[in-house]
C-alpha cells in the first residue's frame, strides 16, 4: 500500500511540476529554456512608442512593428505626424521609405540602411528577439540578471546593454512592456503599449 501511494504521489508531483511556470534563475540553461518557449513565437505585432537618443540628437515617435518569421515591417511616425519611416524587409533585402517622398532606399540589412540614412545605430536584427526578453541565439550574451520570478531583467549582447521592465502576460507569455538599450553612442527606449501575438 505504501509503495502504491508513493507511486501516485510521484506521478502527481511530476505532472504538477510540469504544469507550473518555468523559473529562470540565472544560468545559461535556464535562459535557453525561456528561449525555447518563445522562439517559436515568431509572428507578432507591437504598437507603442520609441525614442532614439544619441550624443548629438534625439528622435521619438509612435511605433508599429509587425514580424512574421524573417519578414518584418516597421513604421515610425514622429510627433504630430512630422516625419515618418517605413522599413520593410526579409532575410535578404531591406527597403526604407521616408515621408519626404524620396525614392525608397534598399540595402542588405536594416542596420546598414538606418545608419547610412538616419545616422542611427539600431540593432533591428537583434531587437526581434530582445522585445521578447530573449537574446539573439546566433550570438553570445553575458551578465544576465533576473527578477524574483525568474524573468530576465537585463543582459549584454553585441555591444548593447539591454534592460526589461514591467512584464505583463499576453496570450500566456510574460512579455516586457518596456525595453531599453544602450551602447557608448546611443540610447533606445521602446514602450510597448499593445502586444498582438499569434500562438
Amino acid at each position: 500500500m505504501n509503495r502504491y501511494l508513493l507511486i501516485i504521489f510521484s506521478v502527481w508531483l511530476f505532472n504538477g511540476c510540469g504544469m507550473t511556470s518555468i523559473r529562470y534563475l540565472g544560468s545559461g540553461s535556464e535562459m535557453s529554456a525561456r528561449h525555447s518557449l518563445l522562439d517559436e513565437l515568431n509572428a507578432w505585432n507591437i504598437k507603442g512608442r520609441i525614442s532614439v537618443i544619441s550624443t548629438e540628437d534625439s528622435w521619438n515617435g509612435t511605433l508599429n512593428w509587425s514580424q512574421d518569421s524573417d519578414n518584418y515591417e516597421i513604421r515610425i511616425i514622429g510627433p504630430l505626424g512630422q516625419g515618418s519611416l517605413h522599413i520593410k524587409g526579409d532575410k535578404n533585402t531591406v527597403t526604407l521609405q521616408t515621408s519626404d517622398k524620396k525614392k525608397p532606399v534598399t540595402a542588405p540589412s536594416a542596420e546598414a540602411l538606418l545608419e547610412k540614412q538616419m545616422g542611427w545605430q539600431m540593432p533591428v536584427s537583434e531587437l526581434k528577439y530582445w522585445v521578447k526578453a530573449i537574446p539573439n541565439p546566433h550570438g553570445n550574451f553575458k551578465d544576465a540578471k533576473f527578477d524574483k520570478l525568474g524573468r530576465p531583467v537585463s543582459f549584454t549582447q553585441s555591444g548593447w546593454f539591454v534592460q526589461f521592465f514591467k512584464y505583463q502576460k499576453f496570450k500566456g507569455f510574460d512579455m516586457p512592456r518596456k525595453v531599453y538599450l544602450e551602447n557608448d553612442r546611443f540610447k533606445i527606449k521602446m514602450i510597448i503599449k499593445r502586444w498582438e501575438l499569434e500562438v
